[in-house]
C-alpha cells in the first residue's frame, strides 16, 4: 500500500494539483468566506499528501 501511495510523487497530475493548490492558497489568502474555506482544507489536504507520500518515496 505504502508502495502505491509514493508513486503519487512522480505523477504530473497529482503534481499539477498540488501546484495549483499552493497558488489558490497564495491567490486568495484575503478571503474569506465558507466556499474558500472549503477550497483552503482541500488545497492543504493535497499538499500534506504529497509530503507523506515524498516521505514514503525518499524511505
Amino acid at each position: 500500500m505504502a508502495n502505491e501511495f509514493a508513486l503519487l510523487t512522480i505523477s504530473p497530475l497529482y503534481i499539477l494539483m498540488v501546484v495549483l493548490s499552493i497558488i489558490y492558497l497564495i491567490v486568495l489568502r484575503e478571503d474569506k468566506g465558507c466556499i474558500v474555506t472549503f477550497g483552503r482544507i482541500g488545497s492543504v489536504a493535497y499538499i500534506l499528501m504529497y509530503i507523506i507520500a515524498l516521505i514514503l518515496f525518499i524511505f
